[in-house]
């Protein structure tokens, strides 16, 4: 059996590998509850739980991923990539309609004056249509 951790020990102070032996050592014991006869089938779904836990960490620490706050960086880093692509895609790939003003065309994004028929701002980039 592994080594139990001290009490009133910091999750956020543990190493990956440290993680990955607890859950091996819950999803044992897990394991050995469900085989009991007349088991709670809660136990086998403890296992398969944590059997996925377990596979997902493994996955970043061979990513090189060593405890849960590089974890979350990592996380928050994807959220963040995310919204700026999102915003990227809109302003360059997503047509949006120049607005007319005193018979003179401007970009939707930036308010510069924009040549009839082009697909771009010159100014900010903005994808421009409905021409």
């Amino acid at each position: 059996m592994s080594e139990r951790p001290t009490e009133g020990m910091n999750t956020m102070h543990m190493g990956m590998d440290e993680i990955l032996q607890q859950l091996s050592s819950l999803k044992d014991n897990s394991e050995s509850f469900s085989k009991e006869k007349d088991a709670d089938p809660i136990w086998q779904a403890d296992v398969t739980a944590l059997e996925a836990a377990i596979s997902i960490l493994s996955a970043l620490q061979d990513e090189g991923i060593n405890d849960a706050e590089e974890t979350r960086d990592i996380i928050e880093d994807y959220r963040r990539q995310a919204k700026q692509i999102e915003r990227m895609h809109t302003k360059y790939e997503v047509k949006a309609w120049p607005i007319k003003k005193d018979s003179v065309y401007h970009c939707p994004e930036c308010n510069h004056r924009v040549p009839p028929k082009h697909t771009y701002c010159h100014w900010c980039g903005k994808k421009l249509g409905g021409w």
